[in-house]
């Protein structure tokens, strides 16, 4: 938040802290991109499942992410990948990400369809009920 008042973008970047229910849906619906786990390579890794960007796809808010995923393949046109090193998020890249959701009517939809289908508990279930021959 320092570095936020120091660059004077107060009024452009929301920093609201810890949220629940209708505070954060609130959040959620006047967001323009969510920004989930950045940095894994500081711990040494390079793969996550990152609860918050579930909690984005289930919002139906695009979303940025820099790590490798198995329930992403980095073509979801919701979902932007970004390096997982010190590589700068190229900004303008960032922008024509958001407006190119915003001009398709059905991201969101799409979006909160395949957070059903990756990330409910009875879909995750089923896979392991098929992975354990059940």
């Amino acid at each position: 938040m320092a570095q936020v008042k120091s660059l004077g973008l107060e009024k452009e970047v929301l920093c609201p802290g810890f949220q629940t229910g209708d505070a954060l849906n609130r959040t959620y619906r006047t967001a323009d991109v969510g920004i989930s786990t950045l940095g894994c390579f500081r711990r040494g890794l390079t793969r996550c499942s990152s609860l918050k960007a579930r909690e984005y796809a289930a919002a139906g808010l695009p979303f940025l992410y820099a790590y490798d995923d198995d329930s992403l393949t980095g073509k979801e046109p919701f979902a932007l990948r970004v390096p997982n090193d010190d590589t700068p998020v190229d900004m303008e890249r960032l922008i024509a990400f958001v407006e190119r959701c915003r001009r398709q009517p059905d991201c969101s939809v799409q979006e909160r369809t395949f957070a059903e289908e990756q990330y409910d508990w009875k879909a995750m279930m089923q896979r392991i009920l098929v992975f354990l021959g059940v």
